[in-house]
């Protein structure tokens, strides 16, 4: 869905993507919005339902999920090699939901890095789609990962739907944990506005003794009828507990670093400046940041076929912007050929092109790029270069 744009306040459309109304009073601007509860039926989504405080204790948190499991399959953090990744858990005692940051988001859910369409059999000629695995429940996203999967579902539903990506999104419920603080020095999801849960089937905020439970949708009653021997009904102590969490909240992620009202205008004018010269030489083209980026959609079509040539299977695969083959045709020819010209159009694409296009922030600040990069390049430099700084990018 494109960004209709006119004077005004951002409209949702029924994708959850903005629209731009006439004669609404507004007071940030693109994406910077005052938060209000969306009385809408997003697609897939469910419709809201009223919000009932429950209380959700530590000690039960892995009961919590053995009674998932009872109903589907549940992806969650789990721990590996000394980090900690968003992945499919076989037992409930797996889950490190106090797990700061995933090294990867969790997009692998339902945009595998590897996704097996079709199997061919050449000798017959016949084939057979393979469907999708769709997992049911995704626990423990953190904020800046809802605003990343409502981004994937504008890109996802925009001109001709992918119907792979939208059957597992529309399967699967969400269960969003509220980060109170930074996960870490490379975050700046607090500058991209991002740091509160943006849109949840069930919404966990951490409080003292455990989690503050707020049902958000349809779809959420699985997850409440599941959990209905577990809750505890919020006491006046325990709300009250969680209005302090939420100032103390806003107190953590104040200081924005950013103008995101003048981003885009500004990643545009800075289209032809010096330093992203600067930045490509830097860059190693290694490729860590669209592996782990939360956002990044480009895939790659593969075909394999077996050593007797009998058999065929075509998948889906991630691919990145900032491969030098990612660029190239026929001739031979590459569009973008230096790594001035690729990480500049990745840059773009997070800060200007999409932003505009669809009205949500195509990077939320989680800052795993920062963290992958082995030379530490930050879009949040590269962001304040725009706007007129003057620390090295």
């Amino acid at each position: 869905m494109f960004l209709r744009r006119a004077a005004g306040r951002p409209r949702w459309l029924a994708d959850g993507c903005f629209s731009w109304a006439e004669n609404e009073s507004f007071s940030v601007g693109l994406f910077v919005f005052r938060r209000r509860r969306l009385e809408l039926r997003l697609r897939g989504r469910g419709e809201p339902k009223e919000e009932v405080g429950k209380i959700l204790k530590k000690r039960d948190v892995i009961s919590a999920v053995e009674a998932l499991l009872v109903h589907g399959s549940v992806y969650a953090p789990v721990e590996k090699d000394d980090h900690f990744v968003f992945e499919e858990i076989e037992r409930a005692s797996d889950l490190r939901l106090e797990a700061a940051q995933t090294v990867h988001s969790a997009k692998g859910a339902f945009f595998p890095s590897k996704d097996p369409l079709v199997r061919f059999d050449l000798s017959s000629g016949d084939w057979e789609e393979l469907p999708p695995a769709a997992p049911r429940f995704l626990f423990g996203l953190h904020p800046c990962d809802t605003w990343a999967m409502k981004a994937f579902d504008c890109w996802m539903r925009d001109g001709i739907p992918d119907d792979r990506y939208l059957r597992r999104r529309e399967h699967g419920v969400i269960i969003a944990v509220q980060c109170l603080k930074k996960c870490n020095e490379d975050s700046f999801c607090g500058s991209m506005g991002t740091y509160r849960i943006f849109e949840a089937d069930v919404r966990l905020t951490p409080m003292n003794n455990g989690y503050f439970v707020e049902f958000e949708t349809e779809k959420a009653r699985e997850v409440e009828e599941a959990w209905r021997e577990i809750l505890l009904e919020a006491t006046v102590e325990e709300e009250r507990e969680l209005e302090e969490m939420k100032s103390g909240m806003e107190d953590a992620f104040s200081g924005a670093e950013v103008d995101l009202e003048r981003l885009p205008d500004d990643m545009k004018a800075s289209f032809y400046a010096p330093w992203w010269r600067d930045m490509g030489k830097r860059c190693l083209d290694c490729g860590q940041c669209v592996a782990v980026c939360p956002t990044c959609t480009c895939f790659a079509m593969i075909d394999e076929c077996n050593v007797s040539l009998t058999e065929c299977e075509r998948s889906r695969r991630w691919d990145g912007c900032m491969f030098h083959s990612f660029a190239e045709v026929a001739g031979p020819h590459n569009f973008r050929s230096d790594r001035c010209a690729r990480i500049r159009h990745r840059m773009n694409r997070k800060g200007q092109w999409l932003n505009r296009r669809f009205g949500v922030p195509f990077c939320v600040g989680c800052g795993r790029c920062v963290t992958a990069c082995p030379v530490g390049i930050s879009p949040l430099k590269v962001f304040k270069r725009a706007q007129g700084g003057t620390a090295d990018v």
